[in-house]
């Protein structure tokens, strides 16, 4: 869901750009006709001019369908009713670089937070109990208790007092009683020992994978947003330099003394370079989404936000 929303944004701004740089070409476009007129101009200068803007055209539809898609996945995965408009709550995609805690304290978090350690340690648990109670079938059931009976029927006769002989009806005793209890089973409990067995060492083996392997995925997310974090640095330089190409390019076009190729690259240089600003600060916010979760720091919000919606849940039954 944070990348849609992120994607939102990207697409909005991307769209918003290539709009103004839409206008700008136009307006070139009409002072280019101009100065043809005047004969200061060459036709074929005003062709190469119409073929950028086709070009730009495309991207300003390429924008608007990326910005409907994200737009509508926010509406399916929010809930929202069809026809329902979904806005971002920023008004820009703001990179925000902030810097970041060091590698061993996500690794640290995701051992501690992800569920796969935890769900695994608690079914390592389980696993290895029920081997202790298969190995345990396997043993005789040894028992002991005491038994006791009374009986008495005034309208017979007691029988005489003999260990030998007993009277369901006049009796009266009470004594211990040891049992020894096993099954036959022919193999059967050890064939349930080793299936147990087997699944802990199912577990284990996963338990293993997720030592080796939450840790390099929490890696690979980390090195991702340094990255991002960088190119958002490099990037931006690249786009303040590509300003001043246009500021010049658009100065010698208006002065009669300047290509219009050259106009037109420093505008799409500028749209360029800024519509990769955009998709680097993209990558940098989606990658601190994905290294949260990685790390398992999500799962924090995700509480607090269904604690949230439990309490607004609880607060709108109590007042009906």
């Amino acid at each position: 869901m944070r990348e849609a929303y992120t994607g939102l944004l990207l697409f909005k701004e991307l769209g918003s750009l290539l709009g103004d740089f839409h206008e700008q070409l136009i307006k070139a476009g009409e002072r280019l006709e101009l100065l043809q007129e005047g004969g200061f101009a060459a036709e074929q200068d005003l062709f190469k001019l119409r073929a950028f803007q086709g070009e730009l055209e495309k991207n300003i539809n390429l924008a608007a369908r990326g910005h409907s898609i994200a737009a509508e996945a926010l509406r399916v995965w929010t809930g929202r009713p069809p026809g329902v408009m979904i806005e971002p709550s920023e008004s820009r995609l703001a990179a925000d670089l902030e810097p970041l805690a060091p590698l061993e304290s996500f690794v640290e978090d995701a051992r501690a937070k992800r569920p796969e350690f935890t769900q695994l340690a608690e079914g390592l648990r389980a696993r290895r109990a029920l081997v202790e109670a298969a190995r345990a079938r396997a043993w005789p059931m040894v028992f002991f208790g005491i038994q006791g009976s009374v009986a008495q029927a005034t309208n017979r006769d007691r029988v005489l007092n003999n260990a030998y002989i007993s009277d369901p009806l006049q009796h009266a005793y009470i004594g211990p009683v040891l049992g020894l209890k096993y099954d036959l089973d022919f193999g059967v409990s050890a064939g349930r020992v080793r299936e147990a067995e087997a699944e802990v060492g199912k577990l284990e083996a996963l338990r293993m994978q997720a030592v080796d392997g939450i840790p390099l995925q929490v890696a690979k997310a980390y090195g991702e947003v340094r990255e991002a974090a960088q190119n958002v640095g490099a990037l931006d330089r690249a786009h303040v330099n590509a300003k001043q190409w246009v500021v010049s390019a658009s100065a010698n076009f208006d002065l009669g003394i300047g290509d219009t190729k050259d106009l037109a690259d420093a505008v799409l240089a500028l749209a360029k370079t800024r519509a990769e600003y955009l998709q680097a600060v993209f990558n940098y916010r989606v990658g601190l989404a994905r290294l949260d979760n990685a790390a398992g720091r999500d799962l924090e919000e995700l509480r607090a936000l269904m604690a949230d919606a439990a309490t607004s849940l609880t607060t709108a039954e109590g007042s009906r």
